[in-house]
Formats: structure tokens, sequence, C-alpha cells
């Protein structure tokens, strides 16, 4: 799934990886971990997946759309 494919490829460039064969470990090592929200029914993708996944996004959209996700995200820490 794509959603997958974008929640695998966060995680490691928050965990300092640099390409789509560090999302292929992260999801091996780590994937496991986020049973609640990384589904990975076919296991994890191979870096050609990841790479043809990553390459469909319009980054300016997701860009928008995560800052706009984490504007909200510290309103509600904020508000606690």
């Amino acid at each position: 799934m794509l959603s997958d494919i974008l929640l695998i490829g966060l995680f490691t460039y928050l965990s300092n990886g640099h390409d789509y064969e560090d999302m292929v470990l992260f999801g091996t090592t780590k994937g496991k971990v986020f049973p609640e929200i990384l589904f990975l029914p076919r296991g994890v993708p191979s870096h050609d997946t990841f790479n043809s996944g990553l390459q469909i996004l319009d980054y300016e959209l997701l860009i928008k759309y995560l800052t706009d996700f984490g504007k909200d995200i510290i309103e509600i820490l904020l508000e606690k």
C-alpha cells in the first residue's frame, strides 16, 4: 500500500536513513513494531517498489499536507 511506503519512508528519514535500501532495512527490522499503522500484507516492499511508489508523489502537495498536519498536532498538544 502507498500509505505503508510513505510511513516507512518517513520513519526511515527520521531515523537517519538515506535511500531505498535503508527503507527496506527499516521495514524489515522495525516494521513489526508498528502493527497498528503498518499493515504490509505482502511483506516489506522491495527497494524498487519504494522507488516507484515515491516517484509518483507530488512533493509540493505532500509538504503542504505534512505542514498542515504538523500544525494541527502542535495545536492539539498546546491545548493539553
